[in-house]
């Protein structure tokens, strides 16, 4: 059970468009606030979303080691990244031009940074359904508070900590020191 919560935060940390977003805004003008305001955003996103989805998976425990709606979770879960996969596919454009806030994220004030940490990190369905899945996996296990406590704070240090978020909040801290 701890081994699948692990995996899914891991693949919260790995997102490849929060490292793009940090290490252009720790080549920005301001690299300390805007990378710690990143940084504070999308952890206040996957804390938020950690314990939103611990709370309805453990509503929904049966008591059994685990139960028949996981398995619903996990069904929804995969239709829904390969429904949104397929859409990406089909709709790409070859010659399409970067967003238009990688352009901007130069003169990023402190609060759009950490709006840009919360908007990247919800916008992305992976994480979307990895925080699901953590959540209700959390939920769902057998634990008393403090383990179920231990657990969402194990999903919040490695999805942030392993991440490009805490890589930038570190070095923007390292900065300001």
């Amino acid at each position: 059970m701890v081994g699948e919560i692990v995996l899914l935060a891991v693949g919260v940390a790995v997102s490849p468009l929060p490292i793009i977003a940090v290490v252009l805004m720790l080549l920005s003008r301001r690299p300390r606030s805007a990378s710690l305001a990143f940084a504070v955003g999308c952890t206040a996103l996957i804390a938020s979303a950690t314990t939103l989805f611990t709370v309805i998976g453990d509503a929904a425990d049966s008591g059994s080691s685990r139960p028949t709606f996981m398995y619903w979770v996990d069904a929804a879960a995969g239709l829904a990244l390969l429904v949104v996969g397929v859409r990406t596919w089909r709709t790409r454009n070859k010659t399409s031009e970067p967003p238009s806030w990688l352009a901007s994220v130069d003169d990023m004030s402190t609060l759009k940074a950490g709006g840009t940490g919360l908007a990247i990190t919800i916008a992305n369905p992976k994480n979307l359904m990895l925080f699901a899945a953590a959540g209700a996996a959390i939920g769902a296990a057998d634990f008393d508070g403090p383990q179920t406590t231990m657990l969402a704070i194990l999903v919040l240090v490695i999805g942030v900590a392993l991440g490009a978020k805490g890589f930038g909040g570190l070095l923007g801290f390292a900065q300001a020191v």
